[in-house]
């Protein structure tokens, strides 16, 4: 499968952090990493190397969830080059599970990879601590604002359980994963192909980047 169609340049004027071990920094750091690193994700994010967001407002998602299908649902995510943010419902400080993979990198596409190794992140960051509407909202509104449009037509997905819906603040599609694993990321990865094609950003199909819609 041929990923080198198009390559977002990252170097640019920004520091190469691809050195860094991403072992050594904290989730939070991360997410915090992201959050500071707007321009750089929103080039990676237009030119499909990062293809689209996933939040699961639940890290565990739910009971009938074991951590083989919740592992599952997250490399297929990654391995489409689909940036994951998971958050632990349950207050801060509390110990969540399912919060790290060393195959992370091994199994992320190649755009995903690319984008977090260049500024220090995981291909999934995962935040123990609640929903961060405040934080998601900053990204969310810059990216928006970088690609002049609307917040609801950036290519972000929700999946959430019932019980987490009313804290979610965003005007995203939420789903809660009630198949299996492979048929959510299919929903998910289709999803995500309309909303890019919707405001005329190349995307990858069957490896390869569509034309502009």
């Amino acid at each position: 499968m041929d990923r080198n169609v198009q390559t977002a340049n990252l170097h640019g004027d920004q520091q190469d952090l691809s050195s860094i071990s991403v072992t050594e920094i904290s989730n939070d750091s991360q997410w915090e990493i992201l959050k500071e690193s707007t321009e750089i994700f929103f080039k990676s994010f237009q030119l499909g190397r990062v293809r689209g967001l996933v939040i699961l407002a639940d890290a565990k998602l739910s009971t009938d969830w074991d951590s083989n299908a919740h592992s599952a649902l997250i490399q297929e995510l990654i391995n489409r080059d689909l940036l994951v943010i998971q958050f632990n419902k349950e207050k801060a400080g509390s110990e969540c599970k399912f919060l790290s993979d060393p195959d992370f990198f091994i199994n992320a596409g190649d755009g995903l990879a690319e984008f977090c190794d260049f500024i220090g992140i995981s291909p999934v960051i995962s935040v123990n601590s609640p929903l961060d509407n405040s934080g998601l909202a900053t990204l969310f509104d810059v990216t928006a604002q970088f690609a002049s449009v609307d917040v609801s037509a950036i290519p972000a997905i929700i999946i959430a359980s019932a019980s987490c819906e009313h804290t979610l603040k965003f005007p995203f599609q939420t789903i809660e994963p009630k198949e299996n694993p492979l048929e959510t990321a299919d929903r998910i990865d289709h999803f995500i192909h309309d909303k890019r094609e919707g405001i005329n950003w190349c995307d990858r199909c069957g490896g390869r980047f569509s034309p502009f819609s």
